[in-house]
């Protein structure tokens, strides 16, 4: 079994912003079928708070993908739509990305 390293510098990463939360897209399915790494910047209070999620298996950033065309058509998401997109990649948010 081989695994290749994958290095990126600050800002080289792709992905996407939810309202004021940034995903950025470290490690996804194109480079690993085991896991997907994901960094979030959180704009919160004095400076941005910064938490690392990995996800198994990797893929999760159809998620983020989604989620962020569900926010683009504007006002709030439906609830109906985000539960749906939830159980679509059996995943449970126990915070709101949305804000207020």
């Amino acid at each position: 079994m081989s695994v290749e390293g994958i290095v990126l510098k600050h800002g080289e990463a792709h992905g996407v912003t939810l309202h004021e939360t940034r995903v950025d897209y470290l490690v996804t399915a194109e480079q690993s079928k085991q896991c997907s790494l994901f960094e979030f910047t959180v704009a919160a209070g004095t400076k941005p708070g910064r938490m690392l999620l990995i996800t198994a298996p990797s893929g999760h950033e159809k998620y983020f993908d989604e989620r962020r065309d569900l926010i683009a058509k504007g006002g709030k998401p439906d609830p109906e739509a985000l539960a749906k997109l939830r159980a679509k990649y059996d995943t449970v948010q126990l915070a709101t990305l949305t804000p207020g």
